[in-house]
């Protein structure tokens, strides 16, 4: 737990890698710019005891909430095969393929 008098840049990028949030994530959650949050990082500032105490809700409402797995859209990752890509290429210019295919898909 982040505590306000003794906080260290080392702390504040603990933090932030624990919530999986990139500085410009942690920013825009805090409402700072994220040349805020690289300083305190680095040792050139120091956050105020309003967005420590906000950091620790962060990592309190992190560790409480249960992840979210999101699903991926079914069929989705055909999209990224080549292989997928070639065989619609060869079904729009195969014409007897393509009959063939219009056929099985009407059973």
């Amino acid at each position: 737990m982040l505590a306000f008098a003794s906080v260290t840049p080392a702390e504040i990028q603990a933090a932030r890698k624990a919530l999986r949030l990139t500085a410009k994530d942690l920013a825009t959650a805090l409402g700072v710019d994220v040349g805020t949050v690289q300083s305190w990082e680095t040792g050139n500032g120091f956050p105020t005891k309003k967005r420590i105490t906000q950091i620790q809700r962060l990592i309190a409402e992190k560790s409480t909430s249960k992840p979210v797995k999101k699903s991926p859209e079914p069929g989705a990752s055909r999209f990224e095969d080549p292989a997928y890509w070639a065989l619609i290429q060869r079904l729009a210019t195969d014409e007897p393929l393509y009959l063939q295919v219009l056929a099985l898909a009407s059973k």
